[in-house]
């Protein structure tokens, strides 16, 4: 472990005001990407890792990284870069200030999830189900550190939206075969954040994209919108994951009571009820 591994895992091991400011005392320091890359992948990949470590304790994980950025300079600034190869990847915006970190932990989710939502090979009903629990495992992790981050901390949202548009399109709007893990992002994204997506949305934003194609990585129908609406109508007509295995059914169809049987009053849950009930099978 480098020296700076070692004092950004100090800090996130004794999260308080001091050690955020110590995370972001890191940042504001530096003058030039090349060194303000390194210490930007360090804070999120040990953010994931303390994450993985508590998983019932992600919501006060996120509101500690969230505290750490908001005390970003707005002087301190990020040009951003192209995704680093076709497929897995996408593009780190050009962002400043607080805004650099919810950017930065965009991108690393963006490529963490996209091996559990995005297929990879031409589907096989076989070679679905042989996926261990691990897999599933690390989908709801990710999931539930993307859900309630977009929940908990508002600043965050434009910029982790495009992550929670990719599991709509691809889970919801692309019809049959998806990615099996994807039924467990879903179920992570709309137990954890579907309360504060729909207000979000409701703010006048719209899902773009339909059709994805798995071998072009492509939406066919890049330019087609929907709503909450719409993802509350496919989401009903979604029928049951067949082909994986039963606690992931269960949890897919806890999701979409959570959903689709909400009379207008519907409440996310915390990270806490997410892991103790949700994905309780994680470590049974």
């Amino acid at each position: 472990m480098t020296t700076l591994q070692a004092q950004i895992s100090t800090c996130f091991s004794q999260p308080n005001s001091q050690s955020a400011a110590s995370l972001a005392t890191l940042v504001n320091r530096q003058s030039n990407t090349a060194d303000l890359d390194p210490i930007l992948n360090t804070i999120i990949n040990q953010f994931i890792l303390s994450s993985f470590a508590q998983r019932s304790q992600i919501d006060s994980i996120v509101s500690f990284l969230s505290s750490a950025a908001n005390q970003i300079e707005l002087s301190v600034a990020h040009p951003g870069h192209s995704p680093e190869d076709r497929y897995a990847t996408t593009q780190l915006r050009a962002s400043k200030g607080p805004g650099i970190v919810s950017e930065h932990l965009s991108h690393t989710l963006y490529r963490a999830l996209w091996g559990h939502t995005s297929r990879a090979r031409t589907p096989d009903e076989e070679l679905d189900r042989e996926h261990p629990k691990k897999y599933y495992a690390d989908a709801s992790t990710h999931a539930t550190i993307l859900a309630r981050a977009f929940a908990i901390q508002p600043g965050f949202r434009d910029h982790l939206w495009r992550e929670v548009e990719d599991i709509f399109v691809k889970g919801l709007f692309s019809g049959p075969e998806q990615e099996p893990g994807v039924f467990i992002a879903l179920s992570a994204v709309l137990l954890g954040a579907g309360a504060e997506i729909r207000e979000y949305m409701a703010q006048g934003v719209k899902g773009k994209g339909m059709a994805w194609l798995w071998y072009d990585d492509v939406r066919t129908g890049a330019d087609r919108e929907w709503d909450w609406p719409s993802i509350v109508e496919a989401l009903g007509n979604e029928p049951e994951p067949e082909i994986s295995p039963s606690y992931v059914r269960a949890t897919f169809e806890r999701a979409k009571k959570h959903v689709c049987d909400s009379q207008g009053e519907m409440r996310s849950w915390d990270s806490q009820r997410l892991a103790n009930e949700a994905f309780v099978w994680v470590d049974e």
